[in-house]
């Protein structure tokens, strides 16, 4: 049986929360929505607005709430690498890199057309009237780089992780989510960003290596978040399973490649392997993984990459992500 839930846009409309959806996000307004792009798309509690209804895939996964997930953490991904593509060692590398954070700009469009409606009017208010707050992007995604190797080891952390969970959504079912062109798309980043994770790590300047280790360090704990999205039942196990095969995956090249892992992070020590999984920088990864239950450790910020300073990875992505969309709003300016 469906769960009945009321769709997320509620964080679009202003109004006032009154109970909480699988995702952590209120799931309702208590007043009449005061956002009249929304105001059909806003469930007010003792009724159920006209031309609204909350979508539930075949698998039983309400389908707004995996859009919405998605379309933030495209939008922040996008903006981000648009705004540091000068990083890049390289002309052509930055303009690749460019191109990328277009792309996926683009596709966060499609993504909130999914989810809140086709019409322009409605896709730009989700994007520019939201608060920084109501955004539902993963820490790892929020992050903004200062250097190269920063957002070399963010990018092959959330390519490698997108890659795997789109595998774990196709085999659910889900409508608009997966296509073969977009998971191209999504593999040729992941191995684009997997060359150069390689090429840094092996780097003959120590200094570089040594980059690539702390930027590891400082992440990796929160990039298991990538594939939390929330769900329940057969669909948040498939989730798991596939977050579970990506980490010992990446474990197992860090290994290969002279790098250290966090101690105590779930995935690294007390996972046990997953046979016959491709490794997530080189191949897709099978749902199919053994399931179990991941708490995600949190380690003080080294600062060697920021500007701000700040306990954990989660407060400084939070700070980024108010950078990152302040820069998109004035861009529209």
């Amino acid at each position: 049986m469906v769960e009945d839930r009321s769709p997320p846009s509620w964080a679009l409309c202003g109004g006032v929360p009154s109970e909480s959806s699988p995702l952590g996000r209120p799931a309702r307004c208590v007043d009449s929505c005061p956002n009249p792009i929304f105001r059909r798309r806003c469930a007010v509690v003792g009724s159920s607005p006209a031309g609204w209804h909350a979508r539930p895939s075949d698998s039983g996964v309400v389908l707004d709430d995996v859009y919405l997930r998605l379309a933030d953490e495209k939008l922040i991904v996008g903006q981000v690498l648009v705004s540091t593509a000068w990083l890049a060692p390289e002309p052509t590398v930055v303009s690749v890199v460019s191109l990328m954070g277009d792309a996926e700009l683009d596709r966060s469009r499609a993504l909130y057309a999914n989810a809140v409606g086709p019409q322009g009017e409605a896709i730009d208010a989700a994007i520019y009237c939201r608060a920084d707050s109501a955004f539902a992007s993963s820490s790892l995604a929020d992050w903004l780089p200062r250097t190269w190797v920063g957002l070399v080891v963010k990018q092959v952390l959330y390519s490698t992780a997108h890659v795997a969970r789109l595998c774990a959504l196709e085999d659910l079912g889900l409508e608009g989510v997966t296509s073969a062109a977009r998971l191209s798309t999504a593999m040729f980043q992941r191995d684009f960003w997997s060359r150069w994770f390689v090429r840094l790590a092996a780097d003959e300047d120590r200094g570089i290596r040594e980059s690539v280790q702390e930027a590891l360090t400082l992440l990796w704990p929160v990039a298991r978040e990538s594939f939390d999205f929330g769900l329940i039942g057969s669909a948040g196990s498939v989730l798991n399973a596939a977050g579970n095969a990506w980490e010992r995956s990446i474990a197992d090249r860090c290994i290969e490649l002279g790098l250290v892992l966090p101690a105590g992070v779930p995935g690294i020590h007390d996972l046990a392997r997953v046979e016959g999984t491709p490794d997530a920088l080189t191949g897709r990864i099978s749902a199919g993984a053994r399931l179990r239950s991941v708490l995600i450790s949190w380690i003080p910020l080294s600062g060697y990459l920021f500007e701000f300073g700040s306990p954990t990875v989660a407060d400084q992505a939070r700070v980024d992500r108010s950078l990152v969309l302040t820069e998109l709003r004035a861009a529209r300016r």
